[in-house]
């Protein structure tokens, strides 16, 4: 998934999340696809991403996590300080992250 916008030009994070969605669906996993905005710092706004559930806890995966190293993908649970403030509803308010 990673290869996307070198091999096409293309893959963006709705793009790459709605792949990962149909994929782990196929896998057999429970993954949930999510869109609202997000703040990473160097970016900010509109986004896609998804939330896994592996053995009844959610984790997230965001393929087109701008933080990541090239290559790997971070997934971590939902109540996870990392999270905290990065993922937002429409409204830009806080979605996930371990309370204050």
């Amino acid at each position: 998934m990673g290869e996307v916008p070198d091999l096409s030009g293309g893959g963006a994070c709705r793009h790459r999340a709605l792949m990962f969605k149909v994929l782990g669906d196929e896998a057999g996993l429970q993954v949930a696809l999510q869109r609202g905005n997000a703040d990473f710092g160097s970016a900010r706004g509109g986004h896609a991403w998804n939330v896994v559930a592996v053995e009844g806890r959610p984790y997230l995966a965001d393929v087109m996590n701008p933080t990541h190293r090239a290559g790997v993908v971070h997934m971590p649970p939902l109540d996870d300080s990392k999270v905290k403030g990065a993922y937002l509803d429409f409204e830009w308010q806080p979605l996930y992250g371990a309370s204050s």
